[in-house]
């Protein structure tokens, strides 16, 4: 996949990364994660080309907000994608945040994420659970068939939060759940 840096501005809060080309984004990171140049931060669709968007050299925060849709909004050239708490290397949050910086597990195709096989059954995982290779944490529906959504890495991770909610339309690509792995820097949970 190619990829664009996102354009930088800074304001009163900290840096506003804003869209590089007219297209439909889809965030790759969560609230509070840190973001340092050349990390991916989403997906920006241009006419039927997908661009890796990454943050640009010299960036370095902490993500204060999404803007708008995270799961493929449509943006112009120069809107607003995210903003970000500037930090300065070597911080706690930067050790924090990098644990599960970037780690995300993300729709394969198109349709309508579910957390629960069904809606009077418990999730399939919850933040906080440790999850192994190949264990489920959902499901997309597209046109009534039911497809899994696994962690597909190496090594057992912990879910750090669902990005994407239940019952919500994802695009392939997307950023379901953000992961880290368990006792990494700054995981104190072991």
């Amino acid at each position: 996949m190619k990829t664009v840096a996102a354009i930088a501005r800074m304001s009163d809060d900290g840096h506003v990364l804003c869209a590089p080309r007219l297209g439909r984004f889809s965030a790759r990171v969560v609230p509070n994660q840190v973001v340092s140049g050349g990390v991916v931060i989403g997906t920006l669709d241009v006419a039927g080309t997908s661009y890796g968007v990454t943050a640009p050299a010299g960036v370095l925060g902490s993500v204060i907000t999404l803007a708008g849709k995270v799961a493929g909004g449509g943006v112009e050239w120069g809107g607003e994608l995210m903003k970000l708490r500037v930090l300065e290397a070597g911080t706690t949050a930067d050790a924090e945040g990098a644990a599960h910086a970037g780690i995300t597990i993300d729709a394969s195709m198109d349709g309508q994420f579910y957390r629960r096989p069904s809606p009077d059954e418990a999730a399939f995982a919850s933040p906080g659970d440790i999850i192994q290779p190949g264990q489920q944490i959902g499901l997309i529906e597209v046109m009534k068939f039911f497809y899994p959504v696994l962690w597909e890495g190496d090594a057992a991770v912990r879910i750090v939060s669902f990005v994407t909610e239940s019952s919500q339309a994802v695009v392939a690509g997307d950023a379901i759940a953000a992961v880290e792995v368990p006792g990494a820097a700054g995981d104190n949970r072991g």
